[in-house]
């Protein structure tokens, strides 16, 4: 089964939509690392835990590979730079919704998505209907997430549409 690993940003975008225990649903399993388990505070990181998510850690000389990435993307956090540093040392798909995450992801090869991917596979998947999926956007919009507006706006129009 392939493997995820998600950033701090795609967890809370997805609490925020109700979404956590249908997005374990998808044909994959879903790694947290213990930092972004740490740093979680709404939703409480060991509560993705207790639904399912794997709880992983970086080990040996990829904690050292988090320090060099620090230094080459400034715009993205530690905590997330240890996602990115997992996904390339374990050949995982990378999840995140923060834009310098997925362009560095990019630039080093990683396979990576975002919430929209993942919507779209909910959906796919007839795990949420096209109505609760625009609606789960929605709420992540107007909980502050970071979607990209005109792609959204477009999912939310289309899935309304099919009701």
């Amino acid at each position: 089964m392939p493997r995820c690993v998600l950033d701090t940003s795609i967890c809370v975008d997805l609490f925020n939509a109700g979404l956590l225990e249908s997005f374990l649903r998808l044909p994959y399993e879903f790694l947290l690392l213990d930092v972004i388990v740490d740093e979680l505070k709404e939703p409480p990181g060991q509560h993705l835990i207790d639904l399912g998510f794997l709880l992983v850690s970086l080990e040996g000389e990829n904690i050292g590979i988090v320090q060099s990435l620090a230094e080459e993307y400034r715009a993205t956090s530690r905590v997330d730079l240890f996602a990115l540093a997992y996904a390339q040392a374990h050949e995982c798909i990378l999840i995140t919704g923060d834009a310098a995450l997925r362009a560095a992801a990019v630039e080093k090869g990683i396979d990576v998505h975002g919430v929209l991917w993942v919507m779209d596979a909910l959906v796919a998947q007839n795990i949420v209907t096209p109505a609760d999926a625009a609606n789960s956007l929605d709420r992540m919009m107007t909980s502050g997430s970071w979607l990209p507006r005109e792609e959204t706006r477009h999912r939310i129009t289309r899935w309304r549409g099919m009701q």
